[in-house]
């Protein structure tokens, strides 16, 4: 069991160091960065490599599933509400 918790661990990880990446080069895949796409990516790094090292600290799975679970859905929230005020 320890062994698939941490390659979740490393997947996580991985996910967060795509946002470090991003924010080091300034760009993502669909093109640079604005101002609040930087702050969205740095918070998205913070939750998940602070799910790992909770995960790892705790020995448990919950930590990854609660943190990349709230990433996606802050991300998800941040574009929406994006959206909606710029169709205003």
């Amino acid at each position: 069991m320890r062994i698939i918790l941490y390659i979740l661990i490393v997947v996580v990880a991985w996910m967060g160091l795509r946002h470090l990446i991003s924010l080091l080069i300034g760009q993502d895949q669909c093109g640079i960065l604005k101002r609040g796409q930087r702050l969205c990516h740095f918070v998205s790094l913070l939750i998940l490599w602070a799910s790992c090292a909770f995960s790892l600290y705790i020995n448990a799975f919950w930590p990854l599933i609660v943190g990349f679970s709230f990433e996606c859905l802050l991300r998800k929230a941040i574009i929406w509400s994006g959206q909606r005020m710029n169709s205003e």
